[in-house]
């Protein structure tokens, strides 16, 4: 009897642990950072679809951050200029605040990354791989890995070794469309009509939903991908996001994020 009553206080203690540690975080984060990290957050996670990576089984998400200045813009091209993204400042400041507090925290299934744009230094690149989703990629394709690595690899340790740009694995892989395809999750069938398209020059290519800068936890579009009539992969991420809205759905979606890249 004796054990069995410490062994309840011992779980309530644990309990009311628990509640103040998430509390705390709460508290941790003032009023105007929280709406900042709020407008980040729905920016990479809903508009630029990093809730798949987050809450669903996405391997990646990339989000480019303008980092330039106003002279970059102006040496843009008339044509580039119609395309471009409109471009809103506070994105970036936005980033920089959720920066503050997430780099505090121990993340054993997500792996955070911002590293400089190679090809264009008006940017970077803001990621998030899901270790679980990538292991699961790296184990399926291991051979067509190998093919373009050249050699064997050990694949705990090249996901340890997402963060270090000089990374021989990572370098290679982002070289190849087909193999960065298979880790941003647009499923074989979509990639191998991408690169028939660019082999024929084919400009009027199929994607499986259009940007949307508004979107919100409520409505927010697939992950963007080239769209073959093979497809198998859109109705995946369609139900992913059925769930993805109803776990969101009343919730904090900071504190969220912050219990999800904790676990």
């Amino acid at each position: 009897m004796l054990m069995k009553t410490f062994i309840l206080l011992k779980f309530l203690f644990l309990c009311i642990l628990f509640f103040f540690s998430c509390t705390t975080r709460r508290s941790e984060i003032d009023t105007k950072d929280r709406e900042k990290i709020q407008l980040f957050l729905n920016q990479f996670l809903f508009v630029n679809s990093g809730a798949y990576t987050l809450f669903g089984d996405k391997p990646i998400t990339e989000m480019f951050l303008f980092v330039g200045s106003d002279d970059d813009l102006m040496e843009l091209t008339e044509e580039e200029l119609k395309t471009a993204i409109p471009l809103d400042r506070s994105i970036v400041d936005n980033w920089k605040t959720w920066k503050r507090y997430i780099d505090k925290i121990s993340c054993k299934n997500f792996i955070i990354k911002e590293n400089a744009c190679l090809l264009d230094p008006t940017h970077t690149i803001y990621s998030v791989l899901n270790v679980k989703s990538v292991k699961r990629v790296l184990g399926k394709h291991r051979e067509a890995f190998q093919r373009v690595i050249g050699s064997s690899f050990d694949t705990d340790k090249v996901i340890e070794e997402f963060k270090d740009s000089s990374s021989y694995f990572w370098n290679k892989v982002f070289e190849d469309h087909y193999l960065s395809g298979l880790l941003f999750g647009y499923g074989e069938e979509n990639i191998a009509y991408f690169l028939d398209c660019m082999a024929t020059q084919n400009t009027k290519i199929h994607f499986s939903d259009e940007y949307n800068p508004l979107a919100t936890v409520n409505n927010f579009p697939l992950p963007s991908f080239a769209l073959s009539a093979e497809d198998k992969t859109s109705d995946c991420y369609r139900e992913q996001r059925i769930k993805i809205k109803k776990l969101c759905q009343d919730k904090d979606i900071i504190d969220l994020t912050i219990q999800r890249l904790m676990e």
